[in-house]
């Protein structure tokens, strides 16, 4: 009896060590960084990317857009990870008011924004198309997700607004026929009457030079960043603010 008690805790201590042993190989113990974030480089049958925190520069600035990819490696999701558990990323600043994700295939731990009272105009969701999104362009603006701080891949868990549009009143459109994403490119949400604080990066299409961003899709009147406002707030019956979207479009021209 004595020997089987004995196999079964060998066995129990051998399983424990190999499991560990898997979870901790899977994983680079070295934190990295670039100019805004610190990451880890993990491997779970496919090298990615988790950013873990902010930089003494990240920290410093107003604006962050996180990455797609670092090094050449998918960003797969904002958090620590520990042998047996997760950890939200250090993300606190005193700067920080908005952040950006250009997509939807993030994964974020629901603690990361749990300070999100200091932020100005909240989190934007910039995400690609999403086919839960009632079949359309599936762009939309989390100004306040719900669900704790989380901010979840699926749409549907997204708070567009409580009338079902979306709050993102800011469009960037690719501007020309076949472009990906049911062509939108890019959305912001901005105090109407107030400039365009953050410029995005510019989209790119192949055998193309692009050449700025216009208020029609004729490409007549060139966005002057530096001047040019959203129009000023409007409010209905009710006393509640009528969405207005300003849509700017892509200038192309052939390489």
């Amino acid at each position: 009896m004595k020997r089987i008690k004995k196999a079964v805790i060998l066995l129990a201590a051998v399983v424990l060590l190999f499991t560990a042993s898997v979870v901790l190989s899977g994983c680079e113990k070295k934190e990295y960084e670039n100019e805004y974030f610190t990451y880890y480089i993990f491997d779970n049958g496919g090298r990615h990317v988790e950013i873990t925190g902010l930089t003494e520069k990240g920290r410093e600035q107003k604006i962050l857009v996180i990455p797609e990819a670092i090094d050449g490696l998918l960003v797969t999701s904002l958090q620590r990870r520990a042998p047996w558990a997760t950890h939200p990323p250090d993300f606190k600043s005193e700067n920080l008011e908005k952040i950006f994700f250009p997509t939807s295939e993030i994964n974020i731990h629901n603690e990361t924004f749990s300070y999100r009272d200091k932020f100005k105009k909240g989190i934007v969701v910039n995400f690609k198309y999403d086919p839960y999104y009632g079949g359309g362009g599936g762009i939309v603006s989390a100004m306040d997700p719900i669900g704790g701080y989380h901010i979840p891949k699926s749409i549907y868990d997204i708070v567009v607004n409580y009338d079902g549009k979306k709050c993102a009143n800011t469009t960037y459109y690719y501007n020309y026929e076949t472009s990906i994403n049911y062509g939108c490119y890019w959305i912001d949400d901005v105090e109407y009457g107030e400039k365009i604080e953050f410029i995005p990066p510019n989209p790119v299409r192949n055998g193309y030079n692009f050449g700025g961003w216009y208020k029609e899709t004729e490409c007549l009147n060139l966005w002057n960043f530096e001047a040019d406002t959203l129009p000023e707030q409007l409010l209905d019956e009710e006393g509640k603010i009528v969405y207005q979207e300003t849509a700017l479009y892509a200038k192309w021209t052939k390489k």
